[in-house]
């Protein structure tokens, strides 16, 4: 299966205006090198586990945003006792 085509955000096709900023590119080189990394794995089954092991091991995008967010809530609640025992000390001086 051969990909050749380069339409679809042609100016021309548009009014005049292309609809998409993206560069071009040949499909039919991409489908190339696709193909060419896809029997490479095919070769070499033991990357595709090795890479699939090293994935699990590293912490996810969700993981580290909600670790993120639970670092946030924590300086708040710091910076809020800081502020409710600054009050505490003021009403006792």
């Amino acid at each position: 299966m051969l990909i050749t085509a380069l339409i679809g955000t042609d100016a021309y096709r548009f009014g005049g205006q292309r609809i998409c900023s993206n560069t071009q590119l040949r499909t039919d080189l991409l489908e190339v090198a696709v193909w060419a990394e896809v029997r490479a794995l095919l070769e070499n089954p033991q990357r595709l586990e090795q890479e699939y092991h090293r994935r699990q091991q590293e912490p996810t995008n969700a993981q580290q945003l909600n670790l993120a967010n639970l670092e946030a809530q924590m300086s708040k609640l710091r910076q809020g006792m800081g502020r409710l025992i600054d009050s505490y000390a003021f009403m006792f001086n």
